[in-house]
């Protein structure tokens, strides 16, 4: 064991050297995650694919894709749709700094990148259109949950938040209404789940989705 003062103040010196790699922001050192931090809250593959469509002329190619469960597990008939609403304020908020470039550039993953790419970076904005079910809706497998229409480059780069945003409350929103389902619409049910959640931020999500599917009318769950 470590006198707490200095674990924190080596803990600290290790985020700021990541963040000095990948985030100037300090993405990874706070509880939570700012819209100005949404530039680099993906997958790298998605920033290194749109490169290649930018490289090779199809970057702005008319795009869809849809999130949805091809089965469900045995005995369950439903999934509840959760999650739509942090989906559409990070598509609204979605941006990229100059030093989130300046990051990214730094790597040298991106050497052979045009520089219409970095261009592209620069003036972000989402593009596309959101067609989804409301939350709370009871959806089945093969049903889509949210489809994007954008070009190219930009769906590849919104994938990975949507899937994370919409995958957790849903799985959340869904465990909520099969408890319902099994006590009753009169037993009460306690929200207890903050220190089982993947991060703080993490519990935020799930409590905003269980009390989503607490407000919803009884026959619904």
């Amino acid at each position: 064991m470590a006198l707490i003062k200095d674990v924190l103040s080596t803990t600290g010196d290790v985020l700021s050297t990541t963040g000095d790699v990948l985030s100037p922001t300090g993405i990874g050192s706070t509880l939570s995650v700012s819209p100005d931090e949404y530039g680099l809250l993906t997958d790298l593959y998605q920033l290194t694919m749109s490169a290649c469509y930018t490289g090779e002329g199809l970057h702005q190619r008319p795009a869809s894709f849809e999130l949805f469960t091809r089965r469900l597990p045995e005995g369950y008939g439903y999934l509840v749709a959760m999650g739509l609403e942090q989906a559409l304020s990070y598509l609204e908020n979605l941006r990229f700094s100059p030093a989130q470039i300046l990051q990214l550039q730094k790597t040298e993953i991106f050497s052979k990148a045009p520089d219409s790419f970095w261009g592209l970076l620069t003036g972000f904005r989402f593009g596309g259109d959101v067609w989804a079910v409301p939350e709370g809706t009871p959806v089945f497998a093969n049903e889509p949950l949210l489809r994007i229409e954008a070009p190219l480059w930009q769906a590849q780069l919104a994938e990975t938040y949507l899937l994370n945003t919409l995958n957790y409350q849903t799985l959340i929103a869904t465990r909520a209404a099969r408890l319902r389902q099994a006590a009753g619409p009169t037993a009460k049910l306690y929200e207890f789940g903050t220190r089982r959640a993947f991060s703080p931020q993490g519990s935020l999500w799930a409590a905003r989705a269980r009390s989503q599917v607490a407000s919803m009318p009884p026959q619904m769950c």
